[in-house]
Order: structure tokens, then C-alpha cells, then sequence
């Protein structure tokens, strides 16, 4: 689904679109288990729903996405380098939320610890919008002159207003 959004819907807003989607399934999911005890039965069916829609959304958007983008705008001489240091993060930061997501359940408790998984998806859309550039229709080629030219990230695609 994603291939398919990618290039007609864009890199940037796809990814903002996908990291909404996920914020707002994970503020589902805290105030369902705020509200365990008026829901009930019901609490099963609420959680399954978010989980599927954060697993959906991250599919389709920062799955995928973040690995195009990272490819597409690193500079050819350190293309080889950003990818291993962007895949030690991706991993290190996938490490982190797996040995600390329970010590946090444990500290905060459920609504606590999925609210501030979603404040980390916020500050994600805001760091999308303001800093990570849109690649859609441009080539590599033109990228490569882009940063040779000192241009900015969030200038990247645009064109030059005549």
C-alpha cells in the first residue's frame, strides 16, 4: 500500500498523515485503559482496534518512509555511513522502547505509558514538518546539487521562485 501512496501522495505528507494515525491510536489506547472500568467488555475490542490502527499506520508511512527518505537525500560520498549509523539508531531506539515499555507500564502505569509514546510520535510530526524534506519528483541527481549548493533540508524539492 505504501509503494502504491508513495509517489502520488508524497513522502512528507504521507509520513505526517501515518505519524497522526499513530498518535491518536496510541491516545485511544490510554484513555481506553483510563476508562477500563466503565468499559468493560468492550476494552478488548478498543485495543485491538488501536493496535491495528497503529500497526496500519506505521506500514504505510514511517515503516517504509524513513528508510526511502534516508536513501534518497544523503549525499552520495556518505550515503554508505548515514545508512549504518540511521540503522544503528533505528535499531538502538527499537531496543530502548523493548527494555523499558514495561519498566514504564510498571512506573506510569497503562494511559501514562502509551500518552507519552504518543507525545513521541507528536514531537515526530513536528520534527517531520519542520526539518525532513520532501523527495517526491526529484531526482538524485538533483539532490546531489541541492547539497552541493549548501541548500537547506526543507528547501529540498522546491522550486525557485522567479
Amino acid at each position: 500500500m505504501s509503494l502504491w501512496l508513495v509517489d502520488r501522495v508524497g513522502r512528507k505528507p504521507l509520513l505526517c498523515w501515518g505519524l497522526t494515525d499513530q498518535a491518536l491510536s496510541l491516545i485511544a489506547l490510554g484513555a481506553a485503559f483510563a476508562a477500563q472500568a466503565d468499559l468493560g467488555s468492550s476494552l478488548k475490542w478498543v485495543t485491538i482496534g488501536s493496535l491495528v490502527g497503529y500497526i496500519a499506520s506505521f506500514a504505510i508511512s514511517l515503516g517504509p518512509i524513513a528508510w526511502l527518505i534516508m536513501s534518497k537525500i544523503c549525499p552520495l560520498n556518505v550515503r554508505g555511513t548515514a545508512a549504518g549509523i540511521a540503522t544503528l539508531f533505528d535499531w538502538a531506539f527499537n531496543f530502548i522502547v523493548a527494555m523499558t515499555f514495561l519498566a514504564l507500564i510498571a512506573a506510569l502505569g497503562r494511559p501514562a505509558t502509551f500518552g507519552f509514546y504518543a507525545g513521541i510520535s507528536l514531537v515526530a510530526i513536528v520534527f517531520t514538518r519542520l526539518y525532513v524534506p520532501e523527495t517526491k519528483g526529484v531526482s538524485l541527481e538533483e539532490i546531489e546539487e541541492h547539497w552541493r549548493d549548501g541548500g537547506r533540508p526543507v528547501d529540498l524539492g522546491r522550486q525557485p521562485v522567479v
